[in-house]
């Protein structure tokens, strides 16, 4: 129990846990974060994330599933996204940081409804990216589907 204490307070039990998560991992939470972010997880929502997870960050279509499913449980084991932030800021550069945003944008565009709480994560990530509220503006106009 002393050990345990002794870790938590020099921060090795975080830095342990940290280490094990992968940049796909942390990219596919945020992404889950976003598309469950309204209560109402809608089926294009999570096509969206497969697709991008896919076409923008080379996750091999047989990976995906299991990508997905091993995310979705470290978000539901985990009580903030800061770990996830941090470990995407210190592996991307800031345009691969805005790409991410516009990504998380297009998850929240999917089901046609920007819902508030969704508009309140990825502006929560977008700063926890070290990313300006420029990027977060230009990104959500970015991914803003056409009018037909």
């Amino acid at each position: 129990m002393i050990n345990k204490f002794k870790q938590w307070l020099l921060g090795e039990e975080q830095q342990t846990k940290e280490a094990v998560i992968s940049v796909e991992q942390a990219i596919c939470v945020l992404m889950i974060e976003v598309m469950m972010s309204d209560l109402d997880t809608d089926e294009r929502e999570r096509e969206r994330v497969f697709e991008l997870l896919h076409k923008q960050y080379n996750v091999e279509k047989d990976d995906i599933q299991t990508l997905y499913f091993n995310a979705l449980e470290t978000k539901q084991n985990s009580h903030d996204v800061y770990q996830f932030t941090k470990r995407i800021r210190d592996q991307f550069d800031e345009q691969q940081r805005y790409d991410m945003i516009v990504a998380l944008w297009h998850i929240a565009y999917s089901d046609g409804v920007i819902d508030p709480h969704e508009d309140f994560i990825i502006r929560k990530i977008n700063d926890l990216l070290h990313l300006h509220h420029s990027h977060f503006v230009k990104a959500k106009l970015q991914a803003k589907p056409a009018e037909e």
